[in-house]
């Protein structure tokens, strides 16, 4: 069989980019996990992509699911809990951190599946990190991800400051240009501009 010459450019094109989409993925969960240990005592409790499904169990097909699916960091949540907090329930006064990762602002969400030939042009998109901190203020727990996370208003500036009585709950979040988290101590210092913030909207003290 002959070989299309132009196919072929096109897949050593994808080769290439599987290995970038590789490398940025393993810089950005080492990233995420330096965010993390700049909050003593906290935890690793779950994460989830944002807008599409979690990649599929072995014993589901994949070719009957968006190929997004198999993408889970162009959107994801992560979740971390003090040591001792309740995994799944929010108790007054207690907090979370969320570390929220939009590789792509331009992708779109939309139905039958999104065609990514029409997503925005990538240079006029951006790749950003936001962080928050989220406070229970109920005196009745409820669940930290489908309790509160996911019924959060979302900000359209930051830093946001956001207050709601159902759920009730404090928040305060920043957005970070991944661009400008180039190195370990810019990593360091984003977070600590964060926590000093935090600290001082939602009356907590992250050294405790």
């Amino acid at each position: 069989m002959s070989v299309d010459p132009a196919l072929s450019a096109a897949l050593a094109d994808v080769r290439k980019a599987y290995r970038l989409l590789w490398s940025y993925q393993r810089r950005l969960l080492d990233t995420i996990g330096l965010i993390a240990g700049e909050f003593p005592g906290v935890s690793f409790a779950s994460w989830q992509p944002m807008d599409f499904y979690p990649p599929a169990r072995k014993s589901v097909n994949p070719a009957d699911y968006w190929a997004s699916d198999l993408l889970p960091l162009m959107g994801a949540d992560f979740f971390y809990l003090r040591h001792g907090n309740d995994r799944s329930m929010a108790q007054r006064g207690e907090w979370m951190l969320v570390i929220n990762v939009t590789s792509d602002s331009g992708y779109e969400v939309e139905s039958p599946e999104p065609d990514p030939a029409r997503f925005e042009p990538a240079e006029e998109c951006e790749s950003s990190l936001e962080l928050y901190i989220v406070k229970s203020t109920g005196d009745v727990p409820v669940r930290w991800t489908d309790g509160l996370w996911d019924r959060m208003e979302w900000p359209d500036d930051f830093p946001a400051s956001i207050l709601m009585e159902s759920p009730a709950l404090r928040a305060f979040g920043m957005k970070f240009d991944i661009a400008e988290l180039g190195t370990s101590d810019a990593v360091i210092a984003a977070v600590a501009n964060f926590k000093a913030s935090a600290a001082a909207d939602l009356q907590l003290d992250f050294t405790a």
